[in-house]
């Protein structure tokens, strides 16, 4: 989970970086194609990740999540 700015950073550059490497594994013309797309199957499922824990960080700091619910007593 991102916590911080810095985490914040991190997580971007990170993600633009598994996108260009699945433009790389993509490109590759040696080795079996399934492999590969397995592997930027894998990368790109990464990428959903923090691209969640992104948005998730996102929404608390502009405070666009909802309330939660009080629970009843």
């Amino acid at each position: 989970m991102i916590e911080n700015e810095d985490q914040l950073r991190y997580s971007v550059q990170s993600v633009a970086k598994m996108y260009d490497l699945c433009d790389r594994i993509g490109a590759q013309t040696i080795g079996d194609p399934e492999t590969r797309d397995d592997e930027i199957d894998g990368v790109r499922s990464m990428i959903r990740k923090l691209e969640r824990e992104i948005a998730e960080y996102l929404a608390r700091k502009y405070s666009l999540l909802p309330e939660p619910a009080e629970a009843a007593a």
